[in-house]
């Protein structure tokens, strides 16, 4: 990995290259940038000739870790180095990485696209329903329980059943129903 620290002969540099237009030259072979990032910092680059870019795409790429990414080896690269089209490059260089073409990069999944969902204002027009349990048996020999809540005011019903079929969820959403009225829409998980 490099680190700001092994890069310390930037400073040597400073004192004994040739100085033009925020470029330092060495010996006519290399050449540190200063570059200001976007808060105002300065960041020295060393300009890579040609025949070291691949060793230094390598080194970017290939992390202890794992291969990096198209961006993370961009951003690691530009943190120090700089030539004439090195964001190129760089792209190049991942996406023909021999490892990661093997391996392959996990495909993000397609996320569904955000629905609108219809606000309900009518009182106890949608509800949803759903059994709990098993639970222990009561004193009055129940062992599940069957909630309704109305989807525009929350307000729960939950109404003790002895098993979970269909005449006995029947009866049940029957005293609900007698108490606040048919809805029109009841959904389930079928659970």
């Amino acid at each position: 990995m490099v680190r700001t620290k092994e890069l310390h002969w930037f400073e040597a540099m400073l004192g004994k290259g040739t100085r033009r237009k925020g470029r330092i030259c060495k010996e006519g072979r290399f050449v540190v940038s200063e570059n200001k990032d976007h808060f105002g910092n300065v960041n020295l680059q060393l300009v890579i000739p040609a025949d070291l870019r691949n060793e230094i795409l390598a080194l970017c790429h290939e992390s202890t870790s794992a291969h990096l990414g198209v961006t993370k080896t961009k951003d690691r690269l530009l943190r120090h180095y700089f030539w004439p089209n090195c964001v190129k490059d760089t792209e190049n260089y991942v996406r023909s990485c021999d490892p990661c073409q093997r391996i392959g990069k996990a495909r993000e999944k397609g996320k569904a696209p955000l629905k609108l969902v219809p606000i309900i204002t009518e009182i106890f027009s949608k509800i949803n329903i759903d059994a709990v349990g098993p639970l222990p048996i009561s004193a009055k020999n129940n062992r599940y329980l069957l909630t309704a809540i109305c989807m525009s005011s929350k307000y729960p019903e939950v109404i003790p059943v002895a098993d979970i079929n269909s005449v006995s969820v029947i009866d049940a959403l029957l005293e609900v129903f007698s108490r606040m009225g048919f809805p029109r829409e009841i959904q389930c998980d079928n659970g």
